[in-house]
């Protein structure tokens, strides 16, 4: 299992239209801490140098703050403001592929540096429409439902870390890795192009087999 930090989904700002006027949305979310599984497949080229292939899929819940300009049923030029907060889900797939640098410094104990192009496929979930509670005289205005809307970006980029091996035998010991992965996206919401940044910071541990 792979802790990681997830940028979460992209802010968003669209516009409704409520009582004869628009109503300008926002919705801006937070990076989370999410988890997920990752597959290692790791090959010798010649003397210390290595090549690898790992395939890293995470979800993460982050939670949006959505902040919105409700006109009044009654009143031009007079909207309510509203707050509220909901999660969108988000999935991560991204497949790492490394050169790789061994560093034995024991029979026991291995280290690596790598480094290399990251495939990124991203499935958020963004706001496509909200929903309103008011009551007499509409002075103000409440979030009460969130209509959710689910899309996918793919995008290359790249990525660098390093870890480090303790063998308790000859063949199998314990893994701590971290690495940095990155890439820049847009993604297309309701005819707005959001900013999506891709990828982040993890950290895992593991069993590691050797041969």
């Amino acid at each position: 299992m792979t802790p990681s930090t997830s940028p979460g989904s992209p802010s968003q700002s669209f516009s409704l239209t409520k009582n004869l006027e628009p109503a300008p949305v926002t919705a801006t979310t937070q990076a989370v801490w999410s988890s997920g599984l990752e597959g290692t497949l790791r090959v010798r080229l010649a003397g210390q140098l290595h090549a690898e292939l790992s395939v890293d899929h995470t979800r993460s819940q982050p939670l949006a703050t959505v902040d919105a300009e409700i006109p009044h049923p009654f009143y031009f030029n007079q909207p309510r403001t509203l707050s509220g907060t909901t999660s969108l889900d988000r999935t991560d797939l991204m497949v790492h592929i490394a050169a790789m640098a061994l560093l034995p410094f024991s029979p026991r104990v291995q280290a690596t540096v790598f480094g290399g192009p990251t495939w990124f496929q991203v499935k958020p979930q963004v706001i496509k429409e909200i929903g309103i509670t008011e009551t007499y005289p509409y002075d103000t205005v409440s979030l009460s439902t969130v209509t959710r809307d689910r899309k996918t970006v793919s995008q290359w980029g790249y990525h660098a870390g390093a870890d480090l091996s303790y063998f308790f035998s000859t063949y199998v010991g314990l893994q701590g890795m971290v690495r940095y992965s990155t890439a820049n996206a847009s993604l297309d919401n309701n005819g707005l192009r959001s900013d999506l940044k891709l990828g982040g910071l993890h950290a895992g541990v593991g069993l590691r087999v050797r041969y």
